[in-house]
């Protein structure tokens, strides 16, 4: 219409809140492949080898059950997908056994089950955190003990 001014204020408007979302949606979606990673932060890790003996984490803490005597038990736990931990030889530390990757039950890392539950002693390499008082040891990779 003739004499009626483009309305150029609006316009602006709209342009600076359609670049602040797009701003703010780009730097959520940087920031969300990191978010994995927050719990650990300030937390320096190092890649270990610990020996000593798989326990399924609810008859150990329960009822002290380990060993050979406590074997089938253990199978079937580990079987069921109950959390697993390493007793470790030297200090009788409990380690949470976690899987280095996603969305992957450690006890894949322990294949074949029959043969790590039913071993003495094992070697586990992997990197040991503390979270909430807990030691948790990322499985990287699994071989024979002692």
């Amino acid at each position: 219409m003739p004499g009626r001014r483009p309305n150029t204020a609006g316009r602006l408007s709209l342009r600076f809140a359609t670049f602040a979302l797009l701003l703010q949606a780009m730097l959520l979606l940087s920031a969300e492949k990191d978010i994995g990673k927050l719990h650990l932060q300030g937390q320096t890790t190092k890649e270990v080898t610990i020996t000593g003996e798989i326990v399924d984490v609810s008859c150990y803490v329960k009822m002290g059950a380990l060993g050979m005597d406590h074997k089938e038990c253990a199978l079937g736990c580990a079987k069921a997908g109950m959390p697993l931990a390493l007793l470790e030889d030297k200090t009788s530390k409990v380690y949470l056994l976690v899987s280095d990757k996603e969305f992957e039950s450690v006890n894949v890392k322990l294949q074949p089950l029959e043969k790590s539950v039913a071993q003495k002693s094992i070697a586990i390499r992997g990197r040991t955190y503390e979270k909430g008082g807990q030691l948790i040891l990322e499985v990287l990779s699994v071989g024979k003990g002692k």
